[in-house]
């Protein structure tokens, strides 16, 4: 061997051993190797590729790229390292030259399919669709494609709104990789995008139950959930799906309730727990539960944490399983009063009591109830229980009242910080710890006005005692999801609009935050300014704001109608589930419009007058006639004798709506005789006499779809008219509210 080849021999050693140091991350060694392989082969390139690898694995893209253009004068015709160049130029944003390279490597070996997946990509990223689309046609004449170029492919079809192209491409892409994720993903994307909502839930469920912590699978599934009332039979993906979700951090849960729902129902594991469910008496319902206590099947179901998570993390919308808990509960209660709960069912003790904080204690109970509730009271404020029996009277007590109604609230939270016990902590932490540090963020909270007791709080005093919703999370895109091929869908569901998204907005009216949070989690760039009358809500909101870490929201305790003193401009407002309690509504809508921009946009929601009429109205006069009053144990009392009317009474169609299920929301729903409602005219209108114009309304899938339809047949009417016309056919269609954004037009 010559001394040459020995020597050449001896550098790719040197490199050979810096790769492997490099994949250890170790970037000294690395680059002391690849350095002694450049001494002996000063004219090679591949030791400078290598140090291109070894700072771009650094994140240090400059200095790679260099590196990598170095290696490129000594062979320029070097496929890998035009790769490598092309790669770290795609990670430093530079599209434009990106492309050259990879093209000059294809150009070289046209049979990289890795490299033509790139390309099809910063094709579509610069806007040079043809050449992206000339590229696919050339590769669909391939039969050895990898399943990565397959999905790229299908991404390009799907941001160019050719969702049955991008469908066949993902389609393939499983076909080579059944297990490939990221193409389940963009599947249910595509299906999602051309408006198969069942085969988008269940492709979503695939992408999760492949790979469970990956985050934006969840973000996806959350929206293709929303708004679905209806998904028969039992599929073991979407089950496992809605699951790994409902156990998941920064999901809104409450949107898989339906598909919870029925997955609950047909779950050959809850058969049991079902035919509980079907059991409309107490004494046949403790019946059942003592001969099935030593049932494998039923305490596998009672425990699973499918449906323990459902209890604790949403608010149940559905009347036969309130009924089952409420008989459940009361078992808990008297059976206590005995000492005698089975372990196998204090699980479901466990979560029924966090329901019953979600809907603030909504359930009716009756006197007898009433009795051993104040007896299990007396019992834990004066005897000096041990952790475990502490931990059973207060999840009971817990389901039927808050536990900061106990004397010794304080001195509970105290113990939570010693105990052993996670369950006794966990409530303790929910319905006292974090309500008495609402109470110390509620001194910190500014306030605006005067804020006199007017007839437009009249309804302040239930919202103090019960902020409402009692969220625990919501959906959060992390840093780096904004170059996901599939965020532009989410973003829509948003419906923030594009000039609200660097500028200050309001929220008026944000109850406990949810929404305000929401709203500054997808507008970063913005500041959010949230204002509500009632403190305590706006307390809960501070809370999560600060276990969120959000740096650009701040809540101020105002009345809309002093907000005319505020001096402050919004690009955007929303105002939802406001306008239509307060008396003088028009006046606040003023407010409100002038508090905007040139071209400012606010976004308001109210009552439909034609869905009311229907619906709520006929409710509160049926309640009022019976001589319910809206105390909290009247709208107990008033929701229990409706749930008892027949299914065709109308005054129970109200009786399944969400509003229905928690005690300050039914509140409003069945009593407020006060409330005022509108018409599309009405809303015409007022934007007519404020110098605003239509620009939006928010539509869900079932009434877009009869929108659009009405628009065809119909191309003469403007927005108001099909909105009345729907109506005219759908007369409950509009049973939440009414969401529609005004833009403030100086020249109207």
């Amino acid at each position: 061997m010559s001394s040459q080849n020995a020597k050449l021999l001896k550098a790719q050693d040197h490199l050979n051993n810096a790769l492997e140091e490099l994949k250890q991350n170790n970037f000294k060694e690395a680059e002391k190797l690849a350095k002694r392989a450049q001494k002996i082969a000063p004219n090679s390139a591949a030791p400078i590729n290598i140090m291109g690898l070894i700072y771009r694995q650094q994140n240090k893209l400059p200095q790679a790229e260099a590196q990598f253009q170095k290696s490129i004068k000594k062979e320029p015709n070097n496929i890998e390292t035009l790769r490598n160049l092309g790669a770290t130029l795609v990670l430093q944003n530079k599209s434009k030259q990106a492309i050259e390279f990879f093209e000059k490597a294809l150009n070289l070996k046209p049979d990289l399919p890795d490299v033509s997946a790139i390309l099809i990509n910063q094709y579509t990223k610069t806007g040079a669709i043809d050449k992206a689309n000339a590229l696919i046609n050339s590769l669909e004449k391939s039969t050895n494609m990898p399943p990565e170029t397959y999905n790229v492919m299908g991404q390009n079809k799907l941001t160019q709104n050719d969702t049955k192209a991008a469908i066949g491409f993902f389609k393939k892409a499983l076909d080579q990789d059944i297990n490939y994720h990221q193409a389940w993903s963009n599947l249910s994307g595509a299906f999602y995008k051309d408006g198969n909502i069942s085969e988008a839930l269940k492709t979503g469920a695939a992408a999760i139950t492949l790979s469970p912590d990956t985050h934006l699978y969840k973000v996806y599934f959350t929206t293709y959930c929303d708004g679905v009332t209806a998904n028969n039979g039992f599929d073991q993906r979407l089950f496992d799906a809605v699951g790994i979700c409902l156990s998941s951090p920064y999901i809104a849960k409450q949107t898989f309730f339906h598909i919870w729902r029925n997955l609950l129902k047909n779950a050959p594991i809850f058969q049991d727990f079902n035919k509980l469910l079907d059991i409309k008496t107490y004494d046949e319902h403790i019946a059942y539960i003592e001969e099935h206590l030593n049932k494998q099947s039923f305490i596998d179901a009672v425990t699973h944490p499918f449906l323990l998570l459902g209890l604790k993390e949403m608010l149940l919308i559905d009347n036969d399983l309130e009924h089952s808990l409420t008989l459940l509960r009361r078992f808990f209660l008297l059976a206590n009063a005995n000492g005698d709960i089975n372990e196998n069912l204090k699980p479901l003790l466990y979560a029924l009591a966090m329901q019953s904080y979600n809907n603030e204690h909504v359930f009716y109970y009756d006197s007898k109830e009433e009795t051993a509730l104040e007896a299990l009271k007396r019992k834990i404020e004066n005897e000096a229980l041990e952790d475990s029996l502490l931990c059973d009277a207060l999840h009971i007590y817990g389901a039927y009242a808050p536990l900061m109604s106990l004397q010794n609230a304080k001195d509970l939270a105290e113990q939570a910080q010693n105990t052993q016990n996670p369950q006794l902590a966990e409530i303790l932490m929910f319905q006292v710890a974090d309500p008495l540090l609402e109470r110390s963020l509620a001194a910190s909270i500014p306030k605006h006005g005067t804020l006199e007791v007017k007839e437009s709080s009249k309804n302040q005093k239930i919202y103090e005692e019960n902020p409402y919703p009692r969220w625990k999370t919501t959906t959060i895109l992390f840093e780096g999801a904004s170059s996901d091929m599939n965020l532009d869908m989410i973003q829509n569901e948003i419906n923030i609009p594009k000039n609200a998204e660097n500028a200050d907005i309001l929220i008026a009216g944000c109850g406990t935050g949810q929404h305000a949070i929401h709203v500054a989690l997808h507008a970063p760039q913005s500041k959010v300014l949230a204002i509500d009358y009632t403190l305590s809500s706006l307390a809960y909101a501070q809370r999560k704001t600060l276990e969120l870490g959000i740096k650009n929201i701040n809540y101020m305790q105002a009345d809309i109608l002093e907000l005319n003193t505020l001096e402050q401009k919004f690009s955007h407002i929303e105002c939802s589930g406001v306008i239509h309690h307060i008396k003088d509504d028009k006046k606040a809508i003023q407010i409100l419009r002038d508090l905007l921009t040139d071209d400012g946009t606010l976004k308001i929601g109210v009552y439909s007058k034609t869905a009311r009429e229907h619906n709520a109205l006929v409710t509160q006069k049926h309640l009022q006639d019976e001589g319910y009053e809206p105390t909290e144990q009247g709208i107990r009392a008033a929701r229990h004798h409706l749930q008892s009317l027949s299914a065709n009474h109308p005054a129970r169609n109200i009786a399944s709506g969400k509003d229905f299920f928690a005690l300050s929301t039914a509140r409003f729903h069945i009593f407020d005789l006060d409330e005022k409602s509108y018409t599309p005219q009405d809303i015409q209108k007022i934007a007519a006499e404020l110098g605003m114009k239509l620009v939006n309304f928010e539509l869900n899938n079932e009434q877009s779809l009869i929108f659009n339809q009405l628009r065809e047949e119909n191309p003469n009417f403007d927005d108001y008219e099909i909105i009345e016309s729907i109506e005219k056919q759908h007369p409950t269609i509009f049973a939440g509210m009414y969401n529609f954004t005004l833009q403030k037009n100086k020249s109207l």
